[in-house]
């Protein structure tokens, strides 16, 4: 996490975030639309305001772009690279899920980035998941390092390769 605020927030932050996001998403709707949801009112005190559509708009915008997804990631890849090197293979499991799950939704939300993390998605992340499940060191020091490498060329194609940075930042803290 490169922003203080951010780095300050530390896991239970984290973690207030997401579900301060969720219980916006949910919110939203409860999956019973009323017949005409254009003209739905949200509930009392709500900070959603409008139609549907401009509650839902309200939603994407406080969900925003990739910016806060990699926040995430980049947090649970400093928790998995020390899981990994302390062979913490549920937690290095559980973390690497979670990085995929960020990933996918992230991408889902911006499509666009989709070509850049495919990589990860498909080759780099399943061989760290390969190697927790077979509870190879040797695979899982070398998937997890293969991993910061898959990082660095998705921020390469994306141009941001000043966030190479602090992947190796994490990387270092987190051995």
């Amino acid at each position: 996490m490169t922003c203080p605020r951010l780095r300050r927030l530390g896991a239970r932050g984290l973690a207030t975030c997401v579900l301060a996001t969720s219980s916006a998403v949910i919110a939203c709707g409860s999956g019973r639309e009323p017949a005409d949801s254009s003209r739905a009112a949200p509930s009392a005190g709500s900070w959603l305001s409008g139609s549907t559509e401009d509650r839902l708009a309200q939603v994407e915008r406080h969900l925003r772009g990739l910016d806060v997804a990699m926040a995430e990631i980049g947090y649970r890849y400093g928790e998995l690279v020390t899981a990994a090197a302390r062979r913490r293979w549920t937690y290095a499991q559980y973390q690497a899920q979670k990085i995929e799950l960020a990933l996918r939704l992230a991408v889902e939300r911006r499509p666009a980035r989709g070509a850049s993390a495919r990589p990860f998605l498909d080759s780099a992340l399943p061989a760290v998941l390969d190697a927790i499940q077979r509870a190879d060191t040797v695979a899982l020091d070398f998937a997890v390092g293969r991993l910061g490498t898959a990082c660095a060329a998705c921020h390469a194609a994306e141009n941001a390769v000043h966030f190479n940075e602090v992947v190796e930042r994490i990387w270092q803290r987190s051995r």
